[in-house]
C-alpha cells in the first residue's frame, strides 16, 4: 500500500458519521482517479475500509 492509501484508510477510521465517511471516501476517489494516483478500483483497500466503517456506524445506530 502507498502512503496515500494509508492516509485515506486512516481518515475512514477517524470518521464519526456516515456522512463524514462518505465525504472522505469521495475525496479519496477524486484524488485517485483525477489527480494521478490511478490505483486499481477492483483492489481498492480504501473502499474495503469504507465498507467496514459504514457497516460499523450503521450497526451502532441500530443498537442505540
Amino acid at each position: 500500500m502507498s502512503r496515500f492509501t494509508d492516509i485515506a484508510i486512516q481518515k475512514q477510521y477517524e470518521s464519526v458519521t456516515v456522512y463524514q465517511a462518505t465525504k472522505n471516501f469521495e475525496k479519496s476517489c477524486d484524488l485517485c482517479c483525477y489527480r494521478g494516483y490511478h490505483l486499481s478500483c477492483r483492489h481498492c483497500h480504501i473502499e474495503g475500509a469504507h465498507e467496514t466503517v459504514i457497516k460499523m456506524l450503521t450497526e451502532k445506530k441500530k443498537t442505540a
